[in-house]
C-alpha cells in the first residue's frame, strides 16, 4: 500500500465516524457533492467542457447535503428543547 491507499482508508474511516454522528445520507451526499465539485473545478481548470447536466448534479447534491444537515440540526434542537 502506498500513501495514496493510506489516505483514501484514512478519509474512508472519517467519514464512517462523521457518518454515525451525522448521519449517513447526509454525509454521503456532502462528500458526493464535494467531491464531484472538485472534479468539475480541475476539469475546467485544464480546459475541459463541461455540461450543463453535471453542474446541475453537483448543485443538487451540495444543496440536498446542506439541507440535510440543517434539518437534522433543526430536529435535534427541536428534541432538545425540554432538557433546558
Amino acid at each position: 500500500m502506498n500513501i495514496a491507499d493510506w489516505i483514501a482508508v484514512l478519509v474512508i474511516v472519517l467519514a464512517a465516524i462523521s457518518g454515525f454522528a451525522r448521519g449517513l445520507v447526509t454525509g454521503l451526499l456532502s462528500l458526493l457533492g464535494l467531491v464531484l465539485g472538485a472534479t468539475v473545478t480541475i476539469l475546467r481548470i485544464l480546459g475541459n467542457q463541461l455540461t450543463v447536466a453535471t453542474v446541475v448534479l453537483v448543485a443538487l447534491l451540495l444543496i440536498a447535503g446542506l439541507l440535510f444537515t440543517l434539518f437534522a440540526m433543526l430536529f435535534d434542537m427541536e428534541s432538545n428543547r425540554e432538557l433546558r
